[in-house]
């Protein structure tokens, strides 16, 4: 089980990702604004850098996981304000972009176009125990008002057909809390796997989480 939690801006730098370039030391992702209008963003990933990323939202998420099982990390990213998560085909090179992506996941949009920081921490793990990695997305913000605490992380079960878009309502179910929790503000800001399900952040502390 993997869980991914690195977030970063355009113009900032997570110094210490995963590591990309198989060299045993983690990778940097470094966002930067392009002079353009509208704006546009740029990521570079590695050190050195092994690949670009051009046209994706400029705050993300992001990690690495085999969600294909093909022996190599697949880029994992979460675009939390457009409420997107892309699935970017490992090895991890060249210059890329969305219409790359071997998966598309779009959480829901509100009445307000908002977009219910979907993506911001996503957990890939074999959820049913069928052999096929599944995608857990958290999105923190859902409910009329941003943190209402009406959460519920949302399961896509695996193998994914190469280039797939899901949309709302594709997803295979939404994960329980587990007896005696209660859902509060902010929850699933950051997510880590344990054997038993999957633990979330809230602002009124963590929160345990069970597959039914």
């Amino acid at each position: 089980a993997t869980a991914l939690t690195w977030t970063v801006y355009a113009g900032g730098v997570i110094e210490e990702g995963p590591d990309v370039t198989c060299d045993g030391a983690p990778d940097p992702l470094t966002g930067t604004v392009l002079e353009s209008e509208p704006p546009a963003f740029r990521y570079q990933l590695g050190n050195p850098v092994v690949a670009t990323l051009d046209g994706f939202d400029h705050y993300l998420s992001w990690g690495m996981a085999d969600l294909d099982d093909d022996g190599f990390d697949d880029l994992v990213i979460g675009a939390m304000w457009e409420g997107r998560v892309h699935v970017l085909a490992g090895p991890v090179q060249g210059a890329l972009t969305p219409a790359d992506a071997m998966l598309t996941i779009q959480g829901a949009v509100d009445n307000d176009g908002l977009a219910s920081w979907f993506g911001t921490a996503i957990a890939v793990l074999d959820v049913n125990a069928d052999g096929a990695r599944d995608v857990v997305v958290a999105a923190p913000a859902e409910g009329e008002e941003a943190c209402a605490g009406s959460q519920h992380p949302r399961v896509y079960l695996g193998p994914f057909a190469a280039g797939a878009t899901l949309g709302e309502g594709d997803e295979a179910f939404e994960l329980e809390l587990a007896p005696g929790e209660i859902a509060f503000s902010c929850l699933g800001e950051t997510v880590s796997c344990t054997a038993d399900g999957l633990t979330l952040s809230s602002n009124d502390g963590p929160r345990c989480w069970t597959v039914p």
